[in-house]
């Protein structure tokens, strides 16, 4: 949904103080809490009206509660949905609403980054090899190829969000964003790391910084299928990166020194034998303005 709606309510809330905070219901809990947000937790006024703002922009979701800057989340999970207000069951409570008011912007669509076909719109550089087979794109290479392969997109993004499912089955591969070619690997910038074993969702910095997180161990064993189709999202706004596996939020940076804008590009590392499969490619333009 692309919506911003204003809603003022009466309640008496929890002692921890997260009204405005994001809560994921019946599937992955907080995902936005205002711990650390000391001036959103003592915006609330109690036993009074309190003014509620909710903004939806594509994956950019942000609330502020009475003019105080609250949530600040980006989200890919889910697109549209219903509007619906709760009273939580267990306890007794009591709360109002009045004054709701309902703002629709325009729709930012997503647009297929891939033909599903062919790879008309990518071209291939470096080693292994590159094939559409069964309506995916399917790369390989082995421990004797010494180069790095890549697919560049012909496009290039600047402020984006690209969505995709990936099949990772043997050896490292990634996803480039914001990408050159060139530099001594073939690429420049930054990848987010996919493999069956580990730091799927990290993000990786070629021939420059290297590692700029990484999940851990533990979560990765919950979240990532070996073997298997994962949903991968990346959102990039200004110098903001945010990257899901499977709806769970592997990477969040804040990075001045990344490129604005730049292509996509799929890798094979050198070195490995690699086979991996990607599929359903989308990509939404945002506007970091707003």
């Amino acid at each position: 949904m692309t919506a911003s709606t204003a809603i003022s309510a009466r309640s008496i809330p929890h002692p921890r103080a997260w009204t405005a905070g994001i809560y994921d219901e019946g599937n992955r809990g907080w995902l936005f809490p205002l711990t650390g947000h000391p001036e959103a937790q003592k915006a609330y006024k109690k036993d009074a009206w309190n003014h509620l703002v909710i903004e939806a922009r594509g994956p950019m979701i942000k609330t502020w509660l009475n003019g105080v800057p609250c949530a600040d989340l980006i989200d890919t999970l889910e697109d549209e949905g219903f509007i619906a207000l709760q009273v939580h069951a267990g306890k007794e409570g009591q709360i109002r609403w009045k004054n709701i008011d309902l703002t629709e912007y325009p729709d930012s669509p997503w647009s297929p980054g891939w033909d599903g076909k062919t790879l008309q719109g990518w071209n291939a550089s470096g080693g292994g090899h590159w094939t559409v087979e069964n309506g995916a794109i399917h790369g390989t290479s082995t421990t004797s190829e010494k180069a790095h392969g890549h697919l560049f997109s012909d496009a290039t993004f600047a402020d984006f969000a690209v969505r995709f499912k990936v099949k990772p089955s043997k050896g490292n591969s990634g996803l480039y964003f914001r990408a050159g070619e060139g530099g001594k690997s073939g690429v420049t910038g930054i990848q987010v790391d996919i493999d069956p074993k580990e730091n799927t969702g990290g993000l990786y910095e070629i021939d420059g910084r290297g590692w700029l997180v990484r999940p851990k161990p533990e979560d990765l064993a919950k979240w990532l299928k070996p073997n298997a189709w994962n949903n991968v999202s990346v959102v990039a706004i200004g110098d903001r990166i945010v990257v899901h596996l499977n709806g769970q939020k592997t990477a969040e940076i804040r990075d001045e020194k990344i490129a604005r804008a730049g292509k996509l590009a799929l890798q094979l590392h050198a070195g490995q034998d690699v086979d991996v499969w990607i599929k359903d490619i989308e990509v939404l333009k945002l506007d970091s303005t707003r």
